[in-house]
């Protein structure tokens, strides 16, 4: 065979709530000729960031750390661009999960284009052929559901012709275009927070976010509700609910002073307190804007109500 007349077409989907452990699923899936893999953020952003409409620059000036634990949980740190962060975080934010993770999870098989006609550009082909894995994951993910009850949570299809950068996407409506109205003023006050004039402007404007999301309009003590309600979301269990409670508690605090209190003789310790404690609140934030995107309540009162339900649990 004549290989200069053949190319291999990889054919990938991404899932979005995967993690290392989703890889258990290749024993199964290999028999099928597909596979899962995990690729760190900026490999990812390199190889494929095409699909967020970066073909121009993708990968360049990769300098915006995010942290995360690799398999064997020890900690990671790769480089994503600003680009590719802003772009996820304003065009595609259902994918901002990945920017919490570090690494994006992707079921991928693989599929031999010739020249014949219109060769290894033949989008219909492409298609033809994305249509195909397309199938294959939905099949897959129900029979999951069905026996062990894991499902992933399917972003984009695409195609990638190995070596030549150039992806196609196959654009499924599997995902909302847009963020839910309550997170996307959350996440638009977050985006606004990465600009603020300094550090103290900031930590009140995070805190702005996280209230915008996790409280009614009603005249509840915002602080205290907020609080809990960070708590249940990102807390692993009942003595970790405690203790984010009381750290979310002295956040507050600390944004009370900055609003209300004369900083006369506490402005330098303020000021400390704030620099301190921002970077912690920052991730605090990010965490719950990812948990709001995986539960996709499509209305504020349904979430309030759940977390409502979870607070009242754990006393």
């Amino acid at each position: 065979m004549d290989r200069s007349k053949t190319a291999q077409l990889g054919l990938y989907a991404i899932l979005v709530n995967g993690d290392y452990g989703t890889l258990k699923f290749n024993k199964s899936l290999l028999a099928f000729r597909y596979r899962i893999d995990i690729v760190p953020l900026d490999e990812f952003e390199r190889r494929y960031g095409g699909i967020f409409g970066m073909e121009n620059g993708v990968g360049v000036g990769q300098d915006v750390p995010v942290h995360y634990l690799d398999s064997k949980k020890k900690p990671r740190t790769v480089c994503v661009s600003s680009h590719f962060e802003q772009r996820i975080r304003e065009r595609h934010p259902e994918y901002i999960p990945l920017l919490e993770r570090g690494y994006a999870v992707l079921l991928k098989t693989y599929k031999t284009l010739r020249t014949e006609k219109k060769g290894w550009n033949d989008p219909e082909k492409i298609r033809e052929y994305l249509l195909e894995a397309y199938e294959f994951c939905k099949n897959f993910r129900t029979c999951l559901r069905l026996t062990v009850g894991d499902h992933f949570t399917l972003g984009d299809f695409f195609g990638c012709v190995v070596g030549s950068g150039k992806v196609v996407r196959y654009k499924e409506p599997s995902l909302p275009a847009r963020l839910l109205p309550y997170i996307e003023l959350a996440n638009s006050i977050y985006m606004s927070s990465l600009n603020a004039d300094n550090h103290k402007l900031r930590f009140i404007q995070l805190l702005h976010c996280l209230e915008s999301c996790l409280n009614t309009s009603v005249p509840d003590p915002a602080g205290h509700i907020t609080a809990r309600h960070v708590a249940v979301l990102v807390a692993p269990d009942k003595s970790a609910f405690r203790q984010r409670y009381l750290e979310m508690v002295g956040l507050y605090k600390i944004r009370n002073e900055l609003i209300y209190a004369d900083p006369n003789g506490r402005l330098a310790v303020l000021e400390k307190e704030v620099e301190s404690k921002l970077e912690e609140l920052d991730r605090i934030v990010r965490e719950v804007l990812k948990k709001l995107v995986l539960l996709d309540y499509e209305k504020k009162e349904q979430l309030i109500e759940e977390l409502e339900m979870l607070t009242s649990q754990e006393g």
